[in-house]
């Protein structure tokens, strides 16, 4: 995300980060002082535990298979790139290892997986970092220069800004690509963005539906006729009999052809335009949860919830009284 959005790109890199220490200090702690291991269990010890745990295996099986889905396509075409085998049967493949060292293997062989897993990304981010940085000859100003004068990189940014009919070249498209609101422009969009990789929620995802991330035809032509006018200014400021550079000249040719193809087009759900202009609608459908969780409870009252709270909140502050592991 960073080679292609630059800074705005450097949240994805990291939120995940601030999410594992949300997790350890807000979840993972008071659990583990209270003896428990989820959520559910936590739930189910305040309240009648056949129903909370019904309704934590649905959401949970609801959220994984987003994730899981997400997670087998990129091991799918890894392993087909690796091994040379086909997508299909390497997402077979890949699948039947999942499923077997959790069967048999359980919790623990699930914890080595991740503990190596770990492992393997910090030595790799850390060789990788120190590659580069030699390449630039640890110099992190010489570093920042080769990524302006980066033929690359110029070339990349000025796609990405011509689509807002901006045109930007050389040195100073380098520039851009070290500012922020290269890919998010909204700043509503980079804390929406925060909250969803700290917190997550499914209700985003129902949002995401009406949000500019689906592919919305006349949205695409619009963007198509912004490059179209840029590039015809572009050709009349030219001198008589001169014609456009070879890669301006496919990029109109390229913006032609899709307005054409998608100016009387819909997205998905029948839409012209996105509903919502925030690309990532984490910052409408979190507090949404929260809201929608604190109503449920005030609604729906549980007098054993109530007697049982003065005794979980001592539990998961200071450990006491901490159920014990079992075997099973």
């Amino acid at each position: 995300m960073i080679s292609l959005y630059g800074y705005d790109g450097f949240m994805y890199s990291v939120g995940w980060l601030v999410a594992y220490i949300t997790v350890l200090l807000i979840v993972a702690e008071p659990c583990r002082n209270a003896g428990k291991y989820t959520l559910g269990d936590i739930l189910s010890f305040r309240t009648s535990p056949k129903p909370v745990r019904a309704v934590a295996a649905m959401a949970t099986v609801a959220v994984t298979t987003f994730y899981l889905t997400a997670q087998m396509v990129g091991a799918g075409k890894l392993m087909a790139l690796l091994v040379g085998v086909s997508y299909k049967t390497s997402i077979i493949g890949v699948g039947i290892l999942m499923v077997g060292y959790v069967v048999f293997g359980g919790m623990t062989a699930t914890t080595w997986v991740q503990i190596i897993k770990a492992g393997l990304l910090m030595s790799g981010a850390l060789l990788l970092s120190v590659l580069v940085m030699a390449k630039a000859g640890f110099n992190p100003i010489g570093f920042f220069s080769d990524v302006v004068n980066s033929p690359n990189i110029q070339d990349h940014v000025s796609k990405l800004v011509l689509r807002d009919g901006v045109n930007l070249t050389g040195e100073a498209a380098g520039q851009r690509f070290l500012e922020s609101a290269l890919f998010m422009k909204n700043p509503l969009d980079q804390i929406s963005l925060g909250m969803a990789l700290v917190l997550g929620t499914i209700a985003s995802i129902v949002l995401v539906m009406v949000s500019p991330n689906m592919t919305y035809p006349k949205v695409v032509a619009a963007g198509a006729q912004k490059v179209i006018t840029a590039m015809e200014k572009k050709q009349a400021a030219l001198p008589p009999g001169a014609q456009l550079e070879e890669k301006d000249a496919k990029a109109l040719a390229k913006a032609k052809t899709d307005y054409e193809k998608n100016k009387d087009g819909t997205s998905i759900m029948g839409l012209d335009k996105p509903i919502l202009t925030l690309k990532n609608p984490g910052i409408i459908s979190i507090p949404l949860g929260f809201i929608a969780a604190i109503l449920a409870a005030l609604i729906f009252p549980s007098k054993k919830a109530e007697e049982m709270w003065d005794e979980l909140y001592v539990r998961q502050n200071t450990g006491i009284g901490m159920a014990k592991a079992i075997d099973h």
